[in-house]
């Protein structure tokens, strides 16, 4: 769809960065953003809102909106954005399939690195073994 592809080639606007377009059959479109130096705020949302609005429909109900609790984080591209972040992970580990709440600290080549505050300890987790991210509250 031609308005997808305009609304793709915006980005990134002002250190803000697309995740996901939602399309939906009343007219609503949902575009859901990110930073990689911290939490969106409000006026991110609204900095996004004003510039796309000068080409959407105006018949679409146009709906701004930051990853929340839940986010499934099923991209390499995203996991930038997730730095810091309590995430849920479900992985395999040998023969096992392990689900823990971590703290995601960072990015290694092929690993992702993790902290479990609990048991004070840094968990390496290679990506292939990863099944599914989620942000965690």
């Amino acid at each position: 769809m031609e308005l997808i592809k305009r609304i793709e080639n915006e980005f990134p606007i002002k250190g803000i960065y697309l995740l996901k377009i939602d399309i939906y059959k009343q007219h609503k479109l949902t575009i859901t953003i990110a930073k990689e130096d911290g939490r969106i705020t409000v006026g991110d949302c609204e900095i996004v809102s004003k510039r796309l609005k000068t080409f959407i429909p105006e018949e679409f109900d146009l709906v701004v909106q930051s990853p929340g609790i839940g986010w499934e984080i099923n991209k390499d591209s995203e996991v930038r954005f997730f730095i810091g972040e309590k995430v849920n992970i479900c992985y395999k580990e040998k023969e096992k399939i392990i689900n823990k709440v971590l703290n995601l600290k960072s990015e290694e080549g092929e690993n992702l690195i993790f902290e479990d505050k609990r048991k004070k300890q840094i968990i390496y987790i290679n990506k292939d073994n990863i099944i599914k991210m989620k942000v965690e509250l």
